[in-house]
């Protein structure tokens, strides 16, 4: 879990993995220089649970660097990633290693729900049963704190540090080369919590990302950049036609 000025939702999402059936777990959050009480509500929940560690970044650095630091000091074999703003299910954990285990996934996903910060209910958003490199180049069907990936097969993988899409382009890098799975449970096992101040929130700063992502990380020439950008900017709007019908 990376942190950042996240003192009014990061303890549900920590009593999120705190509440997990799965019991055998640690959670490391690496907080990027909050300047607010983040620091000390995450030392409340050590508190209560030594299976919490922290550590605390003296500059802020981005939420990519943060996961990055996170993944050099997990042990364990299977790793998953929550922001500090999600909501696991109870049982997300638990679904999720039996489904990797029974398929010998590298990857897992799931769908979840969605919803912005004043609304009632959330849009259920579905997921395929299998991603591929070509697939995600389209659309990042990956929602970063729904997936669980496996360490003796993903390497040192780590994710590019730009402000947004940084989760995009580490499962691009995963899959890149075709020797690894990524398997999608299609029941919804996570809540996202959107925030009409956030990044991800903004279309037009999205969008920019996700073309940088493809210019720069993927480094795809202007002509496929391009046509990838206009299967994103379809499926980004079939995604917001699909949401204001529900």
């Amino acid at each position: 879990m990376a942190s950042y000025n996240a003192e009014r939702l990061i303890a549900a999402s920590i009593d999120s993995v705190i509440g997990q059936t799965l019991k055998d777990w640690e959670l490391i959050i690496v907080d990027d220089a909050s300047i607010d009480a983040t620091v000390d509500v995450i030392a409340d929940a050590q508190r209560r649970d030594h299976r919490i560690r922290l550590v605390a970044q003296d500059t802020n650095r981005g939420p990519a660097h943060a996961r990055n630091v996170a993944l050099d000091r997990a042990s364990g074999e299977l790793i998953a990633f929550i922001d500090s703003d999600d909501i696991w299910y109870p049982e997300k954990t638990v679904k999720q290693v039996a489904v990797m285990n029974r398929h010998r996934a590298d990857i897992a996903y799931t769908a979840y729900k969605r919803r912005l910060d004043g609304e009632q209910g959330g849009t259920l958003v579905t997921v395929p049963e299998r991603v591929t490199y070509r697939t995600m180049l389209r659309r990042n069907y990956i929602a970063c704190s729904t997936a669980m990936v496996r360490r003796s097969t993903c390497g040192e993988a780590r994710m590019p540090e730009i402000p947004l899409r940084a989760d995009h382009g580490y499962w691009l890098a995963l899959l890149r080369d075709g020797s690894r799975s990524a398997i999608g449970i299609r029941e919804p096992l996570m809540w996202y919590r959107l925030h009409r101040d956030s990044l991800s929130a903004n279309k037009l700063v999205a969008a920019r990302y996700s073309w940088k992502l493809l210019r720069e990380v993927e480094r795809f020439g202007l002509a496929k950049s391009l046509w990838l950008f206009s299967g994103y900017a379809f499926e980004a709007l079939k995604l917001r036609l699909v949401a204001s019908t529900r």
